[in-house]
């Protein structure tokens, strides 16, 4: 509802439409003074009793005194003889109504407390043509005046008429049409109230008994003579004049509209009939507009229930229990109750248990009119299982919803995995496809599908490479084709009917040394150079080239143990066949100093299991050390890169190192693993020199060197004789500034192969929190660079864990905070609880990197009103402590917040939707802090927006907004980074959006793109994969259940 007046204080509700709802006159008040106290004593009329209209009175001024002859005290009802009396102007304003009392009343000299202050609310009346009045009197038994405006007869008697027209007995007849919504079974009539408001009365001194009756329909034929019979008594209210004032009375009329909704009555009429009709000063008249309000309450229904997983048999898995409830009452507010019973096959109880909670269960979540409420039952035993759901408003139950469903908690035992020609004794072919056949367990035979993968065993959600299973428990047969060489792993697990999966069980073999060397950089063995990086968590990132200088999601290429030859940070990497086989090994100088060689496999393996014959759990570290000699000390070693042109046949690859002094060394490699000749000094003064190896130019080897202070790129070539970056070799200046270490971290080959020009191409990642790499393709001649595109992230904002993937955090309806860890390819894992149900207390979040450390954070706002910021601690958790942001508590009337670099600064910034519509951005500093805000927008449209996502769709460095509009579409709106925005175009899906609970920007398929993440109204997770230009694909299901349902926010 909204609240407004006018000059002369009349307030009015109304809803969205502008329907008046309620009516307030402008409001009096009026002390407690006396005639006495009061001093004044008008002339009384002939018979005894003063006859004076309201409105005479109204017109006399204000304050006014209220006339003789009147005994009644005063009190909340209205004022006694004597009082003091004066209108109260009203103000409304943001909401709030504001009444100024009258200082001549409030501290007047005469003034006696109590002093009463009365601003009346009345319903409006209804328009509808069922809706009538009437006057029937017994001086003309045949008039009809039904919804007349002749005086008097638009203000009905009631009581005996004894002064003028139809002398004779009078009662007012009112009627009143039914809302159809108290027909429904689901609607109890709680209280109803017939307020009638006096006009006249025959005396200003007397009171008297008006009683109220149900009755029949009047219409046009009602007269004197063919009135409705009185019915039941409904109430009776005593009256006192109307002289001063016009008292309001409300009959209880609970019993008429009771009957009314049972019977589906189209409409209720009221006799109101003078108690004492015989005494001709009990006469008077009321108002043509009386009023019914009726309170009833709906009862609530469960509109749909579904078990989550949804199947028949779950397995050993979380169960949740899920209700869509609903209440046609607006604003009602909805609980749920839930029962759960299980018994085993046997007929024994095993659910509930000792220590189950007491049934029925109620979940703290409460819903507003509509919405999902979900019991997280839990793991559950095998057994036969029975639940029930009502839906609650606090009052009423809706009717019992039963369901069932079944769990079968037992894995399955691990397949048997062979490959028939490798057990015949042939050796594979290095990345040919293989036969490998799969045999259930022998308790397995309700064995569905398999899942497989490489190195590792697959993930448990969502694993992407299955094979369905032959029926009957017969073996199943996979044809795959293994990417490594010398020695491959595939894991395999079985995956029951009930979703259970079984241990996973592995296969070791050995191929053929492949003929051909791969590519230099390359890991994943598809003939592109890969990027490798150091990741935050301190593991080994392998990004695999997609070709054209594309990136796919990042593989950890390292599974951490101890030491510090299992943590990356801070490592300097090279990469190169430094085991003279033909897949390419990583070289490492770890931030203690030492050295070490890793042996690749050739196909993206997590290292230690590339050499492994089993598992790496209990595993020697797939590594070599490389020891310190007389002539070099490897812990001075600042940057590493290597050459592995191979042109010194049978050597491993020599390498181009920088120490701490700015000395610039050749290392030429030997036939011994980790061995090399003495170093060569190349060149010093190399301190603030970045280096990359650029591949083979003009036969020889390349490199290349920036300059971190005076961002000058050079490209370093070589001879026969002249390792590149000796003064002796020749130097192209590729760009004089602009590649300093505050415009590119790093940089990185990306080969020659991508654009087939023999010239080397470039990876550069940026220096903003949300790091980005950006691909700079070779032009015509060596050295020469065309513009980078931005091809892939490294440190997404929402990346809670520090491994390059976007995460996702989930406040469930018990108020618990849940991290959902990305794992690359639209997957996730389980949601671990990271903040517990105090978190329930929050009503909006957003994540991004608001401090610019790498790391992602939550800037939430409190139920107080206020906007804290939780920075990340890299490792899946928020800090305990939250500073207040920009604001105080002026967020209470945001309605929405995103966040991402809208004015293309590098920093994370946030943008709300404030209560009126408008759109502004609050530019970040990149320290955790907010400046104050900006308009963004230049209308207040936004007001009808239902849901935001911020992310960069378009992959031009600045973000984009996608709204969903109140018609239930999807509309982008392109950021230009200067924090303005443009309108987009209208995205895939129709008007079916609408049915979406929360929309979640990320990649989340690691490719580089945002992608947008859509929690649909069933509970189901979808995936919306980016094309990096503006485009979304079709929805995928992104988690395997409908457990979603339990979200109440979602970043």
């Amino acid at each position: 509802m909204t609240i407004s007046g006018d000059a002369a204080g009349n307030l009015k509700a109304t809803d969205a439409t502008d329907a008046v709802f309620f009516t307030s006159p402008a409001a009096m008040m009026w002390d407690s003074s006396t005639v006495s106290s009061a001093g004044s004593s008008p002339s009384p009329a002939a018979d005894g009793t003063a006859r004076m209209s309201a409105a005479a009175v109204a017109a006399s001024g204000s304050p006014a005194t209220s006339p003789s002859g009147q005994t009644e005290q005063s009190s909340p009802e209205g004022p006694g003889h004597g009082a003091h009396i004066a209108q109260i102007p009203a103000r409304v304003s943001a909401g709030h109504v504001t009444l100024t009392p009258d200082s001549s009343v409030l501290h007047g000299p005469k003034t006696h407390y109590p002093v009463y202050i009365d601003p009346p609310w009345n319903p409006a009346y209804a328009s509808d043509p069922k809706t009538a009045y009437d006057e029937v009197q017994q001086g003309c038994p045949d008039k009809n005046a039904l919804n007349s405006s002749t005086v008097p007869y638009n203000t009905p008697g009631v009581g005996m008429n004894d002064y003028s027209g139809c002398i004779g007995k009078e009662e007012a007849y009112f009627q009143f049409k039914v809302d159809p919504r108290l027909w429904s079974s689901l609607a109890h009539v709680v209280h109803a109230t017939f307020k009638a408001v006096e006009v006249y009365s025959a005396s200003c001194s007397l009171s008297s008994d008006v009683r109220t009756y149900l009755t029949g329909a009047i219409g046009s034929g009602t007269t004197w003579n063919t009135k409705p019979d009185l019915g039941t008594l409904q109430d009776t209210q005593t009256y006192g004049p109307a002289c001063t004032s016009a008292p309001s009375k409300g009959f209880d009329v609970t019993d008429a509209f009771t009957k009314a909704a049972s019977g589906n009555w189209s409409a209720v009429a009221f006799a109101m009939v003078a108690a004492d009709e015989s005494n001709d000063l009990y006469f008077r008249r009321f108002a043509d507009n009386p009023t019914v309000t009726v309170e009833y309450d709906t009862a609530p229904v469960v509109s749909s229930a579904s078990t989550s997983p949804d199947a028949a048999t779950i397995g050993h898995t979380t169960v949740t229990l899920n209700a869509y409830v609903t209440d046609a009452d607006q604003g009602a507010l909805i609980q749920a109750k839930f029962t759960l019973k299980g018994k085993d096959a046997g007929g024994h109880t095993v659910y509930p248990v000792s220590d189950s909670p007491s049934q029925p269960v109620m979940p703290s979540t409460t819903v507003t009119q509509s919405g999902n409420i979900s019991w997280k039952v839990g793991y559950l035993p095998t057994g036969s299982y029975t639940w029930t759901v009502q839906a609650y408003d606090g009052k009423y139950l809706s009717a019992v919803k039963t369901y069932a469903f079944k769990v079968d908690a037992t894995a399955p035992g691990a397949p048997t995995v062979v490959a028939p020609a490798i057990e015949a004794g042939t050796t594979p072919a290095a990345r040919t496809q293989v036969e490998f056949d799969i045999y259930p367990p022998a308790d397995g035979k309700d064995i569905v599908k398999y899942a497989y993968n490489w190195g590792t065993a697959p993930p448990s959600v969502n694993p992407p490479l299955t094979v369905a299973a032959k029926s009957g428990g017969a073996m199943t047969p996979l044809f795959a084709v293994p990417r490594g060489f010398l020695h491959d792993v595939l894991y395999v697990y079985a995956i029951d009917s009930a979703g259970n999966q079984s241990g996973a069980n592995y296969i070791a073999f050995n191929t053929l040394v492949p003929a051909t060397t791969d590519v230099t950089g390359d890991l994943s063995g598809d003939g592109k150079p890969d990027l490798i990086i150091p990741g935050a968590d301190g593991n080994l990132r392998l990004y695999p080239a997609t070709g054209a200088g594309g990136l796919d999601g990042s593989v950890n290429l390292y599974l951490k143990q101890v030491g510090d030859s299992t943590d990356f940070t801070g490592a300097r990497i090279a990469v190169g066949t430094f085991r003279h086989g033909a897949e390419q090994d990583i070289l490492a100088v770890a931030k203690s100093g030492q050295a070490y060689i890793y042996a690749g496999n050739g196909d993206a393996e997590p290292v230690p299991c590339s050499v492994e014959t089993g598992g790496c759990g209990n595993s020697a570290l797939a590594k070599a050390a490389i020891v310190d000699d007389a002539s070099f000390t490897w812990s001075k070693v600042t940057q590493v890169t290597a050459d592995d042109s191979q042109y010194a046949s049978a050597m491993s690859p020599n390498l181009w190192v920088t120490t701490s002094d700015g000395s610039l060394y050749w290392l030429k490699g030997t036939p011994a693993t980790g061995v090399f000749e003495a170093p060569t000094l190349l060149a010093t003064g190399w301190q603030n020199k970045t280096i990359a190896y650029a591949g083979v130019v003009g036969g020889y080897p390349a490199l290349w060197a920036r300059d971190t202070s005076s961002g000058e790129l050079d490209l370093f070539t070589s001879t026969a004789d002249v390792p590149a970056g000796s003064p002796a070799s020749n130097k192209t200046v590729t760009a004089a500034s602009g590649w300093a270490s505050n415009a590119h971290a790093d940089l990185f080959s990306a080969g020659g192969a991508n654009t087939g020009t023999g010239t080397p191409d470039l990876w550069a990642t940026d220096n903003q929190a949300v790091q980005n790499v950006f691909y700079y393709p070779a032009g015509t001649t060596a050295g020469a660079l065309a513009a980078g595109n931005r091809v892939q992230t490294i440190s997404p904002s929402d990346d809670f864990t520090s491994d390059g993937q976007a995460d996702i955090l989930a406040e469930w309806n018990d108020g618990t905070l849940h991290l959902y860890t990305g794992e690359g390819a639209g997957q996730l894992t389980d949601g671990k609880q990271i903040w517990d149900s105090s978190w329930g207390a929050i009503q909006l979040m957003v994540s991004g990197d608001f401090n610019g450390d790498g790391k992602g954070d939550v800037a939430s706002e409190w139920n107080d009103g206020t906007l804290h910021l939780y920075t990340g601690t890299g490792t899946g958790g928020l800090n305990a402590a939250s500073p207040a942001l920009y604001g105080s508590n002026s967020w209470g009337s945001v309605k929405q917040i995103i966040a991402g670099d809208f004015n293309g600064d590098g920093k994370t910034d946030l943008a709300a939707v404030w209560g009126d519509g408008s759109l502004h951005l609050y530019t970040g500093d990149g320290k955790g802090n907010l400046n104050p805000p900006t308009a963004m927008w230049g209308d207040k449209s936004w007001s009808g927006i239902k849901l935001l996502a911020a992310g960069d769709y378009t992959s031009d460095g600045n973000a984009d907004i996608l709204a969903e509009w109140s018609d239930g579409t999807l509309h982008s709106y392109v950021g230009d980074g200067n924090g303005q925005l443009t309108p987009g175009k209208q995205m895939i899906g129709g008007n079916t959006w609408t049915t979406v609970a929360h929309l979640i920007p990320g990649d989340f398929s690691g490719d580089g793109r945002t992608d947008l993440a859509a929690v649909w109204g069933d509970g189901t997770l979808h995936l919306y994969t980016g094309d990096g230009q503006g485009n979304l694909a079709t929805g995928v299901s992104m988690w395997d259940d409908n457990s979603w349902s339990t979200v109440r926010l979602a970043a």
